[in-house]
Parts: structure tokens; sequence; C-alpha cells
């Protein structure tokens, strides 16, 4: 039998796995700001890049991985939200990009950038 008790060095790939549960997680994902009311979501992936692996050595998992992706997002205020009044009607829709150049496990590094012009608006 091939290493019993996982006692020497073995990997296994994960990569199709951990590209497609992150990519199910990013296009599903919402928040909203309790204090503004926004609902802030991924509208779509640009591009992801997913490393995953599981080490194995003397019986020990040890799991490795690198993401990368950048995704388009846009917010706007939830209809409760405008409902309530804890959000003008006439919010306009914001959205950008964000990049996340290296996710690991003990380092992570995100740019944010606005993309399009918001108006100011003034409540009377």
């Amino acid at each position: 039998m091939w290493n019993a008790n996982s006692w020497h060095w073995e990997s296994r790939n994960y990569n199709k796995w951990a590209e497609e549960d992150v990519r199910s997680k990013l296009q599903s994902f919402t928040a909203t700001d309790a204090g503004s009311g926004f609902t802030v979501r991924v509208a779509s992936l640009k591009e992801l890049k997913v490393e995953a692996t599981v080490n194995i050595r003397k019986g020990k998992k040890i799991p490795v991985f690198d993401i990368s992706f950048t995704a388009a997002w846009d917010a706007q205020p939830s209809t409760a939200a405008a409902a309530d009044g804890a959000a003008p009607a006439d919010s306009p829709k914001v959205s950008g990009e964000v990049k996340v150049i290296d996710l690991m496990p003990d380092d992570i590094e995100v740019r944010c950038e606005q993309m399009a012009d918001v108006a100011h608006h003034t409540r009377a």
C-alpha cells in the first residue's frame, strides 16, 4: 500500500473544486449596510484565478491556496431603506470594480476603484 498512514509527502489538487466554490460564492454575494441602507452586490466576475492544494505529511493535512479575482460591483438603496426614508428614493446607483490581487491565508491585498461618476444629491 502506497503511503501507509500518510507518512510520506502527498499532494492533492483541488483547483477545479475551489474555483467552482469561489465563483459560486462571489456571484451570489450581497451585503446591506444598515446605516446607509445601500445593498452592494457583485455584478460580474471579470477574472478569477484559483490554485488550491491539500498536502498531507505524517497524517496532517496542510491546505495551500492562492486566489485572485477582479469583480464588478454595484450598490443601490434597498427598497426597504427607500420606503423607510433611510435612503432617498432618488439615490444614485453606484458601481465600481474591486481587484483582489492575492488572497492567501496570511496576507490580503485589495484595490477598489469607483467606475462611475456619482451626482451629488441633496434632500430638500
